[in-house]
């Protein structure tokens, strides 16, 4: 759901006379995974949560196309030219505008993806019976699922049911027709990846900051040619092609990060109504989705139609969002349904864009090639850039209380990145957020002034507000997570539908324990365990949850409870905001000891909790019965042994 970086879009207007963009909204996607009746949780795959997340980005993208509309009408376009690649901001721009100029908007559409593509396709060619040839172009997703009722038949996955219908209806009427997929989950392109050195041992040759020592004239030569190889992307879910990925990702990303180099983004009535909330979203798509909510609504104890009420896209009536930054209670308020949420974001490119470079540079606001901040139009620019020190600055220094990370806390708005629900939404790509960081390193390099986390934001000097940006380290932390998430990405391509079986990747037979009680009390914040029960309870209501939280809660579910962890899957898949299958199901495989975890390791959520969140603020903010406790009462209230100043 984004303008910027987007090859489907980009390739699209690039070959094409005219586009037009189209959502549809699959009621299959808002069903349960797996049915009670075949034991699974019988939650929808799509929750609330990041249904509301979704219908913003839906809204936003609208929005954005909309206004390219009418800048694209006040101001005539400069010729396309021959057909070719794009270089350079200025020819996505002219795409976007392309795109916009043609279509004026975003089509949305409800049903089932292969019956409503046809028809909207016969619309468009009663509407312009000169049209000749049909293009389809679309992202990929790494792992295709089997699913009945496409009308072939046997099963098939929706996108080889997308392929079929949309070439029998262009046959039909007698128009040409040519289906493009397209690459964007991953941070470096499968092309690029060094199949011949997994499993040598060896690394190639530089510094650890990719490449493998290329020059820039080898790397220019490298992204040329991509560029120029059309549409031969199937070959990308090949399984044969990651035979030799390694199993374990410490492996994969030590030898991907010094080989690779990451692919730079890619520069270069009709319309239908978006739900106006999240009841009527799961109400359109029929009594099984409405079912799977209510068995939703039953498990964890809430009601979401009083959570979620109203236009969840709708923005403030002065036009305003929430901002992008640290997060203040307004800001919470404005954007989330529960003013506690970690997450008080909106969904769409804009706001990605908005945290990534308050995370990384101190400023929502700040433009890294004016080297300053983007202020309204007659307003002097600030020589300083950056306001505040950026939240990356911390995440390689110990907090020295607990001599815990500060990347590893597990409460507040700032203890992550939170671009995580942005990336599995396509509102912003691996290679953005990438381009980004490498921006911070440069820029730290070039002023060449030491970092100190006790710097003032003031801090005059020669170097001015150089010595508040991150050092190479921090950049470094944040550049392995994309590619450990690239790591997910491709184990699924590798392994395939064995990442959804309760035997796991590894395919070692566990008898799993399926206690509907404990499984309720899991679900809805009910086991005891405050740091458990905290966690669980804010997914519920707000869609996230910390990495820490996730880690205990499903070590806890699957090693310490023995129940099936595909329950605990399912439940992850339909309520997070960053729900993305192939990290999901990958991440579940490795807690329950069936998948890439080579130490089938164990957590101690209490000590856990006492480490990660010392001051018990997540038991306080979603456990009001123990909020009136002191910290290490709210972390094992069984103690009940109050120290004198506690008493």
């Amino acid at each position: 759901m984004r303008l910027d970086d987007n090859e489907a879009l980009t390739s699209a207007v690039r070959h094409a006379d005219a586009t037009l963009a189209v959502h549809i909204l699959d009621p299959r996607d808002l069903l349960p995974r797996r049915p009670r009746s075949e034991g699974g949780l019988g939650v929808p795959k799509l929750g609330p949560p990041r249904a509301k997340f979704m219908l913003e980005g839906l809204n936003e993208l609208r929005r954005q196309l909309q206004e390219l509309g009418r800048a694209s009408g006040a101001q005539a376009l400069a010729p396309a030219g021959p057909p070719g690649p794009s270089t350079g901001p200025a020819g996505a721009a002219r795409a976007e505008a392309e795109l916009s100029s043609e279509c004026g908007g975003l089509v949305v559409r409800y049903g089932r993806t292969e019956q409503v593509l046809p028809r909207l396709l016969g619309q468009v060619l009663e509407a312009h019976p000169e049209l000749r040839h049909v293009s389809l172009h679309y992202h990929m997703e790494p792992l295709l699922e089997p699913e009945q009722g496409t009308g072939a038949g046997a099963a098939e996955d929706r996108e080889a049911a997308v392929q079929r219908t949309v070439t029998a209806w262009a046959t039909k009427q007698g128009v040409g027709c040519s289906v493009h997929p397209h690459w964007d989950k991953t941070l470096y392109h499968p092309d690029d990846l060094p199949y011949g050195l997994y499993g040598t041992g060896k690394a190639a040759g530089g510094s650890g900051g990719g490449g493998g020592g290329k020059t820039g004239q080898q790397r220019a030569k490298q992204q040329q040619e991509r560029q120029e190889r059309h549409f031969t992307q199937p070959a990308n879910r090949d399984a044969q092609r990651y035979r030799t990925l390694p199993p374990v990702m410490t492996d994969f990303r030590r030898t991907t990060q010094s080989a690779c180099d990451a692919v730079a983004p890619a520069m270069d009535s009709l319309w239908g109504e978006i739900p106006g909330s999240v009841t009527a979203l799961y109400e359109a798509a029929g009594p099984e989705a409405v079912a799977a909510l209510a068995r939703l609504q039953e498990l964890v104890g809430l009601d979401y139609s009083r959570l979620y009420p109203g236009n969840p896209a709708a923005t403030a009536t002065d036009g305003t969002a929430a901002t992008a930054t640290g997060g203040t209670a307004a800001a919470a308020a404005a954007a989330a349904s529960d003013p506690r949420s970690a997450f008080p974001f909106r969904a769409g490119s804009g706001e990605a864009l908005r945290r990534l470079r308050y995370y990384v540079w101190g400023s929502a606001d700040y433009d890294p090639e004016a080297g300053a901040l983007a202020l309204p139009e007659g307003q002097q620019q600030l020589q300083q850039p950056l306001a505040s020190l950026p939240s990356l600055l911390y995440f390689t220094n110990t907090s020295a209380r607990s001599g815990v990370l500060h990347r590893a806390q597990a409460v507040g708005v700032d203890s992550s990145t939170k671009l995580s629900p942005f990336c599995a939404l396509g509102c912003i790509t691996p290679r953005r957020i990438y381009q980004e960081v490498e921006a911070v390193r440069v820029a730290a390099k070039a002023a060449a002034v030491p970092c100190s986390v006790g710097a003032e934001a003031g801090g005059g000097g020669g170097g001015g507000a150089a010595h508040l940006l991150p050092a190479p380290a921090e950049c470094d932390w944040l550049a392995m997570h994309l590619c450990i998430r690239d790591f997910w990405t491709y184990t699924v391509l590798k392994e395939g539908l064995a990442t959804l079986d309760e035997r796991g990747i590894v395919g070692q037979p566990v008898s799993w324990r399926r206690d509907p009680e404990v499984l309720a009390r899991w679900c809805s914040g009910r086991t005891g365990l405050p740091f458990v029960d905290a966690n669980m309870r804010e997914l519920a209501a707000t869609g996230w949850m910390s990495n820490r939280g996730r880690q205990n809660v499903a070590s806890l579910l699957a090693k310490d409870l023995q129940q099936d962890w595909r329950w605990g899957a399912e439940l992850f898949e339909c309520l997070l905001l960053d729900s993305d299958v192939a990290v999901n199901y990958c991440n579940w495989n490795y807690f329950a000891g069936v998948g890439n975890d080579p130490r089938n390791r164990r957590f101690k959520t209490v000590t856990q909790g006492m480490q990660y969140d010392e001051d018990a603020v997540l038991a306080a903010t979603w456990l009001p019965e123990l909020a009136h406790l002191p910290p290490r009462l709210r972390h094992a209230p069984w103690s009940n042994d109050l120290l004198p100043a506690e008493q």
